[in-house]
């Protein structure tokens, strides 16, 4: 299976992390994903990440060496972990996380190199993003800034900047078919409003409103300057007012998302291929 013996790089990877900290890293959890290769798993983003490749290599119909493919799963794996452990340090503070992240990073970077892929632009827009995120704070928000923010909800892509350019590569090389980048770009965006969504309530604990947030603050309080969400009273109003309007809301950030596909390609293709990658199962 070329899934597994991609991920067998990451266990390789990581040979030097204390065992008490690899069982804090969950990774025996993404193992029995592709071990399991059930359907239902492969609704979950780190399974697409590993099927992509030989996802689109089915649908097109090509024939690519197994090496190949393992080395552009590889590198994928490589890249999700290093941003899944850097996220953990940074958003939960789980600092023993950071000599696994750096050590992912790293190998994720040998790849790139093996597959001549040059990824400096791409590591420049992640880092800047990182540095500048469409995430706001919960404070004394300016609402003119929550608004721009609102605006350019899009942005939030850039984040995935260095997986985008992992798949625009291999498209390039092998396909020609600008279909699958437009559709990688879609899908990571699709899958950041959902997990928004239905992290809301988390991420309020941990003191940010991301893109389902920021959207709720200036639909409920837009024709102010300010507001102030450490006021208990306001605070309360706020969620009181996410809790009752949550279907409503969602569903108008699905239609402004739905807008944008409509751009690049018919919205029926998009969710059409979501069904089919979904039930693709890693070979």
């Amino acid at each position: 299976m070329n899934t597994l013996k991609a991920f067998e790089t990451i266990e390789k990877t990581l040979k030097l992390v204390p065992k008490n900290v690899i069982e804090k890293l969950n990774l025996f959890k993404y193992k029995e994903l592709i071990i399991e290769n059930d359907v239902k798993n492969t609704k979950n983003l780190f399974v697409i990440f590993c099927s992509i490749f030989e996802f689109i290599a089915k649908e097109e119909n090509i024939k690519i060496n197994d090496d190949i493919v393992i080395n552009y799963i590889t590198l994928n794996l490589t890249d999700f972990f290093s941003r899944i452990f850097y996220d953990g340090v940074f958003d939960h503070k789980e600092i023993f996380k950071l000599p696994s992240a750096n050590l992912c990073y790293k190998t994720y970077i040998q790849y790139a190199e093996k597959l001549n892929i040059d990824v400096d632009q791409a590591l420049i827009t992640t880092e800047s993003y990182y540095h500048n995120q469409n995430v706001l704070n919960i404070s004394r928000i300016d609402i003119g800034i929550a608004k721009e923010l609102n605006t350019n909800w899009i942005d939030c892509n850039k984040g995935f900047a260095t997986s985008l350019k992992n798949v625009e590569h291999f498209v390039s090389i092998y396909t020609q078919n600008p279909f699958w980048s437009e559709f990688f770009n879609l899908y990571l965006l699709y899958r950041q409003i959902l997990d928004d969504s239905l992290d809301f309530s988390e991420d309020y604990i941990n003191n940010e409103l991301k893109s389902f947030g920021i959207f709720a603050l200036v639909k409920k309080f837009g024709k102010l300057n300010y507001v102030n969400l450490k006021n208990p009273i306001t605070a309360t109003r706020f969620k009181l007012f996410v809790l009752t309007h949550f279907k409503e809301i969602y569903t108008e950030l699905i239609k402004r998302f739905e807008d944008e596909v409509a751009k690049k390609m018919k919205v029926e293709d998009f969710y059409e291929t979501i069904k089919k990658i979904e039930a693709f199962l890693p070979s």
